[in-house]
């Protein structure tokens, strides 16, 4: 779990005496951190986003996951290690991850702070998930787009599932304002794994709410045992069910992304960044307090 001064473990950049590392003859990289998956089409994919991240930022940048790790996608450590050996010297780990689930909130801070303890010459400061963000129901719009909406349509969210009560509640907070922007008859959302509800109950929801026809949509970012796994369980005989694709290689993601990595490097707690300021109209006393460095 974060520690109350939660700043202090996500950046690594402060001194014992307080003052900022000194950062002029930095090398600058990033460590894209992953999930896993047996799946190679999954694998392939993911490391899309590294390359892809590569190109836009002309960084060095590395990956590594934390489950089912291989020769051309290592583990979180060999990654740093790698990035490491090619002479950078200041890091950013990039969670490929939507939600504050349990690999965001402890598996990842957990693994940069091995990687300090491991190479404590480097700067490593970890950045926030892609989080709740209107880019991403574009994303998902943009994979709806081959399909009619109408009043008699439903659009299924599918999510991966936690045991996060907070994550899972993002992905319904996700599917209330895609419902609020568009003409579909209802947004429901469910879970492909872990937690209740899964896709069939989600799809018999959906059905008994009035729709005749649902489109299902693997809320991922790259495909995967999980992802496929959708396709299979999103049958029903009563009405017409179809599967959109998952949200995969869009531009709006690698903006996302290269957003948190500036949030990173700006000194901006992962928690806060991820959520923004609430009222930007308003002449809050606080300022811009809740965007600034910690």
């Amino acid at each position: 779990m974060w520690p109350a001064s939660c700043a202090a473990r996500w950046v690594g950049a402060i001194e014992a005496d307080g003052s900022e590392g000194a950062l002029t003859a930095a090398m600058q990289g990033i460590v894209v951190l992953g999930h896993g998956t047996k799946d190679p089409e999954g694998t392939a994919e993911f490391l899309g986003y590294v390359e892809g991240l590569r190109r836009r930022t002309g960084e060095h940048v590395e990956a590594g996951v934390l489950e089912y790790p291989g020769e051309t996608l290592p583990d979180v450590q060999t990654a740093f290690d790698r990035a490491a050996a090619r002479g950078v010297t200041d890091i950013v780990g990039l969670p490929a991850l939507l939600f504050f689930a349990g690999h965001t909130r402890d598996d990842m801070p957990e693994q940069l702070e091995l990687a300090r303890a491991r190479h404590p010459e480097l700067r490593v400061t970890l950045a926030g998930p892609l989080g709740v963000d209107e880019r991403l129901l574009r994303v998902i719009e943009d994979r709806l787009a081959p399909f009619e909406p109408g009043p008699d349509t439903a659009v299924l969210l599918v999510g991966r599932g936690s045991l996060s009560s907070e994550a899972n509640a993002d992905l319904h907070k996700t599917a209330r304002m895609l419902w609020d922007r568009n003409r579909y008859g209802w947004v429901e959302s469910c879970f492909v794994s872990v937690a209740p509800p899964g896709v069939p109950q989600g799809i018999d929801r959906c059905f008994r709410l009035g729709a005749r026809r649902v489109l299902v949509v693997p809320y991922f970012l790259n495909t995967g045992v999980l992802a496929k796994r959708i396709s299979v369980q999103a049958v029903d005989a009563r009405a017409e069910v179809q599967v959109a694709s998952h949200m995969g290689l869009h531009p709006l993601i690698f903006d996302l992304f290269l957003q948190r990595i500036e949030e990173a490097r700006a000194g901006l707690c992962p928690c806060r960044a991820g959520m923004g300021c609430r009222m930007p109209g308003v002449n809050c006393a606080w300022g811009a307090m809740c965007l600034t460095a910690v």
